[in-house]
């Protein structure tokens, strides 16, 4: 039988339903703070006898919440569970029941200082005669200082039905392409950029996750995700109530003039739209600027935009005077240099067509 860590920590939750779980009595006060999340490796694994496939060797991730002496906590987010402390050593042990014998796991873990790595022993005996065991060891994750980020330009809003019945569907798509496990912290940002939600989430080796976004928090407009791993992939997915779907990376932005792209080659586009998103940490001033046939068809009246907030609209509302026809592009430029983030939307009435599309960085010089 091969029993991967996977299938240890199932054992001890199984143990724990039936109350066959031993836990090995706390001697003193817990030495570190172990709450957070973790990557774990199992290397080494061994089985006598060798065909018995006791343990296998195998990584991803867990979280650990700590009270006093005890902890509880998920492997790879769906399995719990629990154990006790005894200074910097994390130690529990359980019998179950399976295919007419009896398996036993111990599993022991020491952290060292400053409490943000640690090592053990997993070891697995079964009544047939089979054991195995390995050897763990863990790393806590520190939360991202944002090497890499990316940003949520626009969470749509909805205006016409109740909000169990959502207009729009915006879901955040992760993708972990890397053979380690990571994290990401999610910030989401009101109509006023303040800061509304804020949640570091981890993520298996070649993982993926799908978080919907106006879940976390019912009166956020903008966000930003922060990583540091480059392995991680962002994609944003909206779903709209009559069947339009839409999906496009979200971008790294660094520049402080963008430019938005719509679909021209469609004959069916009948309103060109935008959101934009100062990124930046100062307010900003924004003009648009409509191109079209190789000049500038038009200017935009100056649009204040405060930190970490958006505005959106149709091309009409900032270019009254244009046929939307005539604009090939839109470039917008912030006055002080800050970062802009955002996205295109080429639209057909009613909303049978969508497309959406991430803004870009533009070299173009404001006259």
């Amino acid at each position: 039988m091969i029993i991967n860590l996977r299938k240890i920590f199932v054992l001890i939750v199984a143990t724990l339903c039936v109350g066959a779980l031993f836990l090995l009595p706390s001697a003193g006060a817990a030495t570190y703070d172990a709450t957070g999340f973790w990557s774990f490796t199992i290397t080494g694994a061994w089985s006598s006898p060798a065909d018995a496939d006791m343990l296998e060797n195998v990584s991803g991730w867990l979280q650990i919440n700590q009270t006093g002496d005890s902890f509880t906590g998920a492997i790879n987010g769906d399995l719990e569970i629990s154990g006790v402390i005894d200074g910097s050593d994390y130690t529990c042990s359980g019998t179950i029941e399976e295919d007419g014998e009896t398996i036993t796991v111990n599993i022991s873990l020491t952290l060292s200082s400053p409490g943000t790595s640690g090592s053990g022993t997993v070891t697995v005996s079964s009544t047939d005669g089979g054991r195995g065991g390995g050897n763990i060891a863990i790393a806590k994750f520190t939360d991202p200082v944002g090497l890499y980020r990316v940003y949520i330009s626009h969470i749509t809003r909805d205006t016409s039905q109740a909000a169990q019945y959502p207009e729009w569907v915006d879901i955040l798509q992760v993708d972990n392409t890397s053979n380690a496990a990571t994290v990401f912290t999610i910030i989401l940002y009101n109509d006023a950029g303040v800061k509304v939600f804020e949640q570091t989430y981890p993520i298996d080796q070649l993982g993926y996750d799908a978080i919907d976004i106006k879940t976390l928090n019912a009166s956020a407009e903008t966000g930003e995700i922060l990583y540091d791993s480059p392995s991680l992939n962002f994609r944003l997915f909206y779903e709209y109530e009559d069947g339009g779907v839409a999906e496009f990376n979200l971008m790294e932005s660094k520049a402080s003039t963008v430019a938005f792209y719509f679909a021209n080659a469609a004959a069916w586009v009948q309103y060109k739209g935008l959101a934009l998103m100062n990124a930046g940490a100062m307010s900003t001033t924004v003009t648009l600027y409509a191109i079209g046939e190789g000049e500038i068809r038009s200017t935009s009246l100056p649009i204040t935009i405060p930190a970490k907030t958006r505005i959106f609209g149709l091309h009409s509302e900032y270019f009254p005077y244009e046929p939307v026809n005539q604009i090939n592009k839109i470039i917008a430029v912030s006055s002080n240099g800050q970062h802009l983030a955002g996205i295109t939307k080429s639209t057909k009435f009613p909303i049978t067509n969508i497309l959406f599309t991430s803004a870009l960085p533009a070299q173009f010089t404001a006259p």
